[in-house]
Formats: C-alpha cells, sequence, structure tokens
C-alpha cells in the first residue's frame, strides 16, 4: 500500500501505523515512575538535610574547597583522622553508623570536596581517582564515596569474580531509584545465593 502511495500520503500512514503500534495508555507512564516514592532513601539524603546544608553552605565550601585541594584534609573527611575518634567526623564514619542525619554534614563537605578536586584536576574522572589514590598514599586501596576502591587490575578481577552483596550504586555512590534507575537493574543485584540473576 505504501509503494503504490504517493510520497507524502505514504508518510502519513506509516506515521499513523507506527502511532497504532504504540504501548498502551496506562504503560510506561513517566509521570508515574517520577511520582513514585523513592527507595531507601536515608535521613542524610532527605529533605530536612538538604534544607540544613543551604542554611550552612558557606561553611561547606569552605571546607570543602581546601579539602578538595589538599589531599591530606580530603583524606581525613572521607575516613576520619587523629582527632576525630570512632569516625564521627568523615563519610566513612557516616555509611558505618548507617548514613544518619547528625552526621549529614559528612557528606555536604566531601561533595563540595569531590566537585573541587575533579575541576582542579582537569575535569576528568580518571584525573579525580587517581588524585584520590595518591591522596591516600598510593596504598593498595582507598576510600571513595561509600566504599572502597582499588587499582590494581587482579584485585578487581578477584572482587568481580567473587560473591557480591550489592546494592543499588555506580561507583560506591547511591543511586536513585526508582525516578533516574529501574530498581532492579543487573547491576544492581547480587550475585550471591540461590537467587543470583547472574
Amino acid at each position: 500500500i505504501l509503494a503504490q502511495a504517493p510520497r507524502p500520503f505514504g508518510r502519513v500512514v506509516l506515521r499513523v501505523v507506527l502511532s497504532a503500534m504504540a504501548n498502551p495508555a496506562d504503560w510506561g507512564s513517566i509521570k508515574e515512575v517520577l511520582n513514585g516514592p523513592l527507595i531507601s532513601v536515608s535521613w542524610d539524603t532527605s529533605w530536612i538535610s538538604v534544607f540544613v546544608m543551604w542554611l550552612t553552605l558557606p561553611f561547606n565550601l569552605i571546607q570543602g574547597i581546601v579539602a578538595g585541594l589538599v589531599g591530606r584534609l580530603f583524606v581525613c573527611i572521607s575516613i576520619g583522622c587523629c582527632c576525630c575518634t570512632g569516625g564521627c567526623c568523615s563519610t566513612m564514619g557516616s555509611v558505618l553508623a548507617g548514613n544518619p542525619l547528625y552526621m549529614a554534614f559528612n557528606w555536604w563537605r566531601y561533595i563540595f570536596a569531590g566537585l573541587t578536586a575533579l575541576i582542579a584536576n582537569g575535569k576528568s574522572r580518571l584525573s579525580l581517582f587517581m588524585w584520590e589514590w595518591a591522596a591516600f598514599g598510593k596504598e593498595r586501596y582507598w576510600w571513595h564515596g561509600e566504599g572502597v576502591w582499588m587499582w590494581s587490575y587482579a584485585d578487581c578481577d578477584n572482587v568481580l569474580r567473587s560473591e557480591q552483596s550489592r546494592k543499588p550504586a555506580f561507583g560506591a555512590i547511591k543511586a536513585a531509584i526508582p525516578d533516574l534507575f529501574p530498581t532492579n537493574l543487573l547491576i544492581f543485584l547480587s550475585n550471591a545465593g540461590d537467587n543470583s540473576e547472574w
């Protein structure tokens, strides 16, 4: 039919056929996805935390900018230092405590420090990770986001081949689900046990 129809008419018919083949009206509504409740929102990423962060923005910016330029201070806000017992002043301490609201300030300055370090290192994520690795003394492991990172291929390969208890995250930073990423994305699913999707 389309081959015999005049050119502009054929395009109209093709558009009508394609629109008729579209998904049902109630399927894949972007409004339903974006208006759905977020999953696994910790107190340090809640609206209360965001509000208080804006109230204390100058303090967070100053600490973050300095830590993003001085490697030793970056390490201190990442994993703690001798003057901060129990990790109460670090992102690692916040993660180990379950990301409570009273430790949210650790994340505010860490995010600004990471952004400063990213810009200072040529806006390259690879350069940022190499700077972080150097700040941690170029040791076998270092802390980034909410987890431990490693630089050697052999260590990465061993981790990837082992059983992993995973969560929705990219690069040890929580992923916003379900509004940006699907809840059961394969890389979020653990590869351990009988129920593994891997």
